[in-house]
Parts: C-alpha cells; sequence; structure tokens
C-alpha cells in the first residue's frame, strides 16, 4: 500500500511485492469489509462464562480434562 500511495500502480505493487491484485486493489479502495479474518464463532467475546468456569476449576486444583472441557462447551453451546 506504501508503494501504491507514493505512485506505484496497483497492478506494478502487485507483482513487485507478490500481492494478489484483488486483495492490494481493495485494500487500497478501503473495499475490506470484514474486521476479523476467519469463520465467526460460536462464541461472543462477550460470552465469558466458559472461561470464567473452567478458571474456576483451575484455581480449586481442579484441572479439567479434554474431554471434560468439550462436555461442558457442548453444553454451555
Amino acid at each position: 500500500m506504501e508503494a501504491v500511495t507514493s505512485g506505484s500502480s496497483i497492478p506494478e505493487a502487485s507483482n513487485t511485492f507478490l500481492v494478489p491484485y484483488a486483495t492490494l486493489n481493495s485494500h487500497v479502495n478501503n473495499e475490506v469489509l470484514y474486521d476479523q479474518v476467519g469463520r465467526p464463532t460460536k462464541f461472543s467475546m462477550e460470552d465469558v462464562y466458559l472461561e470464567q468456569a473452567v478458571l474456576a476449576f483451575q484455581s480449586w486444583g481442579v484441572p479439567l480434562s479434554i474431554e471434560e472441557f468439550l462436555h461442558i462447551s457442548e453444553e454451555y453451546a
């Protein structure tokens, strides 16, 4: 993006820095519509109850196995 703002064309910067043209074009023209990459999660950032439960078990000296954690996660979901 710095190369384009410094005067290079988008195709030229794309070839020079090995960035796909569509990606660079989207970023230069502010057409990027996502805040995060990847698939959305089942739990939102505000849902911290599962995390608090796991941390409570650990603070009580009861670490959870993977199977127990998955079971709690499934019940919560």
